[in-house]
């Protein structure tokens, strides 16, 4: 060997007259064999040599039969490692990092076709009907009979337990063929069937109230209405017109015509809100020439905002607005929540009313919320949830508080000119300037929490916000605390809750959620809020270009069964292609 050569191995080194002690990384350890070539027959007999003395020495150091068994290697015959409870999975990066979490809900597999948005709309339905035993039915009790909503709310949730017996106790019987979901349709009839006793007990207390109000309506009513509308009949309504839909385990799909019905159901229950206000006007300027205009602008007053309210839920076109539907459809389940806690609440808007004292715009209200969430509306938006969502949603809070906060600085402005022609409100007429500049205050910061939001920096925008945000909850507090102990009302519109709410709102949506977070590390700011003005200015982003492929994924494509067999031979290619200019 050369001089100059460097040995490639341990066996060169001592070929070479290295001391193999001067590198001990190469000295070879007793009874271990070199890993630079594959042992032979040699190193095998010494092997099992070394094992015969092993099990020799084994044998004088344990008793007799409790020595460790070696496996036989010569029929392979290895004992297998008894697999563990957790799998342990490997960190390569084609094994997943984890073991997957088990659902803490497991249901049965009969349960598969049964969907959660479905069962949730069965459990909104049963609550509704629940909360109408403990609520207001009529203003006048002896008008109507008080058992009429809680024989209708019972027979209601019987038919929801029903529905759900008839479509899963068969799944459990031993030996039952199995049944598709085409195959319950007559479970949609049963479930209208049973809803008719709560439309009947809704529409008749609204229909007798409205017949009852046509002799009264243009003369004073100092002992309130004949009959009168409770929230009781909202619910009624409400969980009649949710409960009466078919849902997707009873083999029901929402076709084209189902979708333009469920739009054009809301855009009559509009329709009645309105001709509803308009004969509430009739009531107020016939009470005002008859001699009481000031409870005609009290009556003005408190009207105008269920009106907005009203008209914000029951619009046909919110499937064609995503962060809009949302957003209105989070605010009236809240409103619904208040209405059915009205027996423990005592809110503004849950109050009785009729038609020949009061706007009656609830039931419409709740009604529409109840055809909003159903099954042929939804599908017929395009939902499509994204990060920068949270700040759409923000942003549509501030564009709703503002848009409340005016015309409720309107309603208190009616309500100021009610006081000086001579309604006796409590705490005077010093109390309702004191609010006309609390909901002036509200209204400017939720346009002021919206600019920011669209038209400041990305880092200014997120505080801007937030600080708005804080300001609408402590002043919609103290507005909360001061007209409760002063007046006795509980949270609303004029008195400050609308803007605590907003702003607790607000601010959640822009600094808990993922907007301003992300599970890989800080999000780019600029880049979230470049994507959210983009959005809210209508400026098309590349997703815009692409077809709506929507319907064809909804539609369900079979393989052609009956085709010749050279329609499904593959074409020839072109050898030759056109080019392309």
């Amino acid at each position: 060997m050369a001089k100059d050569q460097v040995p490639e191995n341990r066996d060169d080194r001592v070929q070479a007259g290295a001391d193999p002690a001067e590198d001990w990384i190469f000295v070879p350890e007793p009874g271990t064999l070199p890993t630079e070539k594959l042992p032979d027959s040699d190193d095998f007999a010494r092997l099992r040599m070394q094992r015969a003395n092993l099990e020799g020495e084994a044998e004088n150091y344990f008793a007799p039969g409790l020595a460790p068994k070696e496996p036989v290697t010569e029929t392979a015959e290895i004992a297998a490692p008894s697999p563990s409870e957790e799998s342990d999975y490997a960190r390569s990066g084609a094994t997943p990092p984890a073991a997957p979490r088990q659902r803490s809900v497991q249901l049965p597999p009969q349960f598969s076709d049964l969907s959660g948005w479905d069962a949730l709309r069965d459990i909104i339905v049963v609550l509704a009907f629940g909360s109408s035993f403990t609520t207001t039915y009529t203003h006048a009790p002896e008008a109507l009979p008080a058992w009429i909503p809680s024989v209708a709310a019972g027979i209601g949730i019987a038919t929801i337990l029903a529905v759900y017996l008839l479509r899963w106790v068969p799944a459990y019987m031993k030996d039952a063929e199995p049944k598709r979901p085409e195959q319950f349709g007559y479970l949609g009839i049963v479930r209208r069937i049973g809803m008719l006793p709560a439309f009947v007990a809704s529409i008749g207390a609204l229909g007798y109230d409205l017949i009852a109000s046509i002799p009264d309506l243009l003369v004073p009513l100092p002992n309130g209405p004949r009959v009168g509308v409770g929230v009781s009949v909202a619910l009624l309504l409400m969980g009649a017109v949710m409960g009466s839909e078919r849902r997707g385990f009873e083999g029901h799909v929402p076709s084209d015509a189902a979708k333009r019905r469920a739009a054009r159901w809301i855009l009559f229950l509009r329709v009645l809100l309105i001709a509803s206000f308009v004969l509430s006007l009739v009531m107020m300027v016939g009470k005002a020439i008859n001699g009481d205009p000031a409870f005609a602008l009290v009556t003005f007053s408190y009207s105008l905002g269920s009106l907005a309210l009203g008209l914000f839920i029951a619009n046909p076109k919110l499937n064609e607005r995503p962060s809009h539907y949302v957003f209105l459809v989070g605010a009236a389940a809240a409103m619904v929540v208040g209405a059915a806690a009205d027996n423990s609440l005592r809110l503004e808007y849950a109050a009785p009313g009729s038609f020949s004292t009061s706007y009656v715009w609830l039931p419409f209200a709740l009604a529409a919320f109840g055809l909003l969430i159903s099954r042929p509306y939804v599908r017929s938006s395009t939902l499509n949830f994204k990060r920068v969502d949270w700040l759409m949603y923000a942003a549509r809070t501030f564009e709703f508080s503002r848009t409340m906060h005016i015309v409720a600085f309107a309603a208190v402005l009616v309500y100021f000119i009610a006081v000086l022609v001579g309604y006796d409100a409590r705490g005077g007429s010093g109390l309702v300037i004191l609010q006309l500049i609390l909901v002036a205050l509200l209204a400017l910061l939720s346009h002021f929490g919206r600019k920011a939001l669209v038209r400041k920096s990305a880092v200014k925008a997120r505080g801007n916000a937030v600080s708005i945000g804080v300001a609408l909850t402590l002043i919609g507090f103290l507005g909360v605390v001061v007209f409760s102990v002063i007046t006795g009302a509980a949270a609303g519109l004029t008195n400050g809750g609308l803007g605590l709410v907003a702003g607790i709102t607000a601010a959640l949506m822009i600094t808990v959620p993922a907007p301003m977070r992300d599970e890989y590390g800080a999000p780019d700011l600029e880049r979230t809020f470049a994507q959210f003005r983009a959005r809210i200015n209508g400026v098309a982003d590349a997703t815009a270009f692409l077809p709506d492929v929507s319907e064809a994924r909804r539609r369900t494509h079979r393989f052609p069964e009956n085709l010749a067999p050279e329609a499904l031979t593959p074409a020839d290619p072109d050898l030759d292609p056109a080019k392309e200019s």
